[in-house]
């Protein structure tokens, strides 16, 4: 079951079913156009039942919160509001880890989110965004996190190119890398939801075991 929650001068979506542990939480950005309410007539602009991870939440016992960007968008200005965000919920809901999911303008904020932010969450999924063009070379991220990166096969060039610069970019900053690669076009594959929960739970699983976690792309998944 969700709510409408409201912090500062913004609202946002939450759903908290009984957290397994460690507690997590996905805090999900929408794309261009995009709505996060309780509803919508048209399903193709509802972030959550479009990415379906409200419901695979549920299943999995994660979190999610979906916050509304302003006019349905996103940019560098809505900064500071995700970063006051995170730590709310981290400390209203006793969070152990927050993973940032992006789709398409969400995605490019998730790029900004890493640069500027990334002491406040434990790894981001960045899903058919646009690479900044301020960051190509150097993303200079505080906090070496997993970086999951999503696109379709059918994805126009920008976003297929973009998708490959920032794969390398991350790696050779040091962040462990996983790539996914789906058979669509520019729109959420429902599939990256059980594969982002496979990577971080595995990624769990060899911090308890002492294993170092190294950055590494799938085999065979690239645009």
């Amino acid at each position: 079951m969700s709510e409408i929650c409201r912090f500062e001068d913004r609202w946002y979506r939450l759903a908290l079913p009984e957290l397994s542990e460690p507690r997590t939480l996905v805090l999900a950005l929408h794309g261009l156009g995009q709505s996060v309410g309780v509803r919508s007539v048209f399903r193709g602009l509802h972030f959550p039942s479009l990415s379906s991870l409200e419901e695979f939440g549920d299943s999995v016992q994660w979190g999610t919160a979906f916050p509304a960007g302003n006019w349905r968008n996103w940019e560098r200005t809505d900064l500071p509001f995700l970063a006051s965000l995170m730590p709310h919920l981290r400390s209203e809901h006793r969070l152990e880890r927050i993973i940032l999911a992006g789709f398409s303008d969400g995605a490019w904020l998730c790029h900004w989110l890493l640069r500027e932010h990334s002491e406040l969450f434990e790894g981001a999924l960045i899903h058919s965004g646009q690479f900044p063009e301020e960051l190509r070379g150097r993303v200079n991220a505080r906090n070496r996190v997993p970086v999951l990166l999503a696109a379709g096969q059918q994805e126009g060039p920008v976003i297929t190119a973009d998708f490959r610069a920032a794969a390398e970019q991350y790696a050779r900053e040091g962040h462990a890398v996983h790539t996914w690669s789906g058979p669509g076009g520019h729109e959420w594959d429902v599939g990256v939801n059980g594969w982002m929960h496979h990577i971080f739970e595995s990624i769990r699983s060899s911090v308890q075991s002492g294993t170092c976690e190294e950055a590494n792309t799938r085999p065979g998944d690239t645009v």
